[in-house]
């Protein structure tokens, strides 16, 4: 509906605020001025306030949103990861105890036994993350979206860099890796004892 059409349905219609867009904002202040002088040659008591403050402050507020959402995905990540790699290191542990045992008895040390175990969960993770990424690429910007939509928000373009990419996958891999080994510290009971008991 236009406004003199909305103005024979409602005939004290009358604005209650209005944007003013600057395209340049070195004076602001005098334009600001000149507005109020305007409203009170015509009569009008306006308010004129610079908006700009206040979508800085959503801004700040979204961003802060995103940061926490971030924080939460990787805590999130790491527990996840934490509890997956516990669970496959100890079955992984039980069933490949007699080849454990058989390279302790041919003299491979523990410390490179170990080593090799959490280098398999580097591999474990770096093929995990592969998968993440190609999930985020296809995902990421829907749901933030979708998120801040409510917020007026209505598109949000994810921008993925490298930099971004590469810091939580060696985050969570390298806690794979060290979580891992920490549990790999079992294989030291391994050896010639174990083979005979078997």
């Amino acid at each position: 509906v236009m406004t003199e059409g909305y103005r024979r349905l409602v005939p004290d219609f009358g604005y209650t605020s209005c944007e003013i867009l600057l395209e340049d904002n070195k004076n602001l202040e005098e334009s600001m001025q000149e507005v109020e002088e305007l409203g009170a040659e015509e009569g009008l008591d306006l308010q004129v306030e610079d908006s700009a403050a206040q979508v800085n402050d959503m801004m700040k507020d979204a961003q802060a949103g995103i940061v926490l959402l971030v924080v939460f995905f990787y805590m999130l990540s790491i527990l996840i990861s934490a509890l997956i790699t516990f669970l496959l290191a100890i079955t992984l542990l039980k069933r490949q105890r007699h080849e454990f045992a058989v390279y302790r008895s041919m003299g491979y040390p523990v410390r490179t036994l170990r080593t090799a175990f959490a280098c398999s969960f580097g591999m474990i993770g770096i093929m995990g993350a592969a998968f993440g990424l190609a999930a985020a690429l296809l995902l990421t910007s829907r749901l933030f979206s979708a998120i801040f939509s409510n917020v007026g928000i209505s598109e949000f373009k994810a921008d993925i860099t490298v930099t971004a990419v590469l810091l939580p996958i060696l985050i969570i891999t390298g806690f794979m890796m060290l979580f891992s080994y920490y549990i790999s510290r079992k294989i030291r009971r391994y050896g010639v004892r174990q083979l005979a008991e078997e």
